[in-house]
């Protein structure tokens, strides 16, 4: 993993870590060693959005379709870009590749709201 010397805000940490799919991103990646490609990532993402919301057992395929769709789009239009800009993330659109950037700050701020507000 490559290691980030910029100095982000507390507002940044904060407002990055407050969210809980950028919270899925940044687990994803410290657990793939610092890559994974959006696919994938919009997977896990989806599916862990799917397991904290109420489903109906009758819902179609195609609503977890959709779902992953519209993973992906917020993942590309949002998140990303958000975790991008703070110099947490890099994100190569062509390739579909996004790489982390671990920094102190963010990785204390993970690690508590994992382990007290988580469990």
């Amino acid at each position: 993993m490559n290691v980030n010397t910029q100095t982000i805000s507390t507002e940044t940490v904060l407002h990055l870590v407050a969210d809980p799919r950028r919270r899925t991103i940044l687990h994803q990646l410290r657990e793939n060693g610092g890559v994974i490609e959006i696919e994938a990532l919009a997977d896990v993402v989806a599916e862990r959005t799917a397991r904290s919301s109420p489903i109906e057992e009758t819902d179609p395929p195609t609503a977890r379709t959709d779902d992953q769709r519209l993973t992906r789009a917020e993942l590309h239009h949002t998140h990303l870009p958000k975790l991008a800009d703070a110099g947490v993330i890099e994100y190569d659109s062509r390739t579909g590749t996004v790489r982390y950037r671990s920094h102190d700050r963010v990785e204390a701020l993970l690690g508590f709201v994992s382990r007290r507000l988580e469990e």
